[in-house]
């Protein structure tokens, strides 16, 4: 029996390839409120787990700049689950999501690039998300960036 494509497409879209649509739940950990991780590296204790991040140095528009989150090792994240997503607060400026690179148990890197922006002070939220043993993490650290 010869099926015609859009028999095709029906099916492929019904049984997805085998791959799951659901997005993962993620923990909220909170936002980073006392810490500007533009100008300094921040960390916050949570439930005995002590997690830091920092940008930088030079933070700026259209300057790639290097991003470093390290936990304490005393838990084993997943290796490829580390990721920052950037976000301008109070204006859409597209997709600005980093996966940060595994260098040993307890350091995760990657280099960054923000987008520019028409006004001169951009107030920025810093969200990492990482998993550890199929529970999925969210931690945020607000910062503000001078435009050139």
């Amino acid at each position: 029996m010869k099926l015609r494509y859009g028999y095709w497409l029906l099916l492929l879209s019904l049984f997805g390839c085998g791959q799951s649509d659901e997005a993962p739940v993620f923990v909220d950990l909170g936002t980073v409120s006392d810490c500007d991780v533009s100008r300094q590296s921040c960390t916050v204790t949570e439930n005995a787990l002590s997690l830091s991040l920092a940008l930088g140095p030079d933070v700026v528009p259209l300057k790639p700049f290097a991003v470093r989150f390290q936990s304490d090792g005393t838990r084993t994240f997943d290796k490829d689950s580390v990721v920052v997503d950037f976000q301008m607060q109070g204006m859409d400026m597209g997709v600005n999501r980093y996966r940060l690179k595994h260098e040993d148990d307890s350091y995760w890197r990657a280099t960054a690039t923000l987008p520019v922006c028409t006004v001169s002070r951009m107030e920025w939220m810093a969200v990492v998300e990482f998993a550890q043993g199929g529970e999925h993490y969210r931690l945020r650290f607000p910062f503000a960036v001078e435009a050139n």
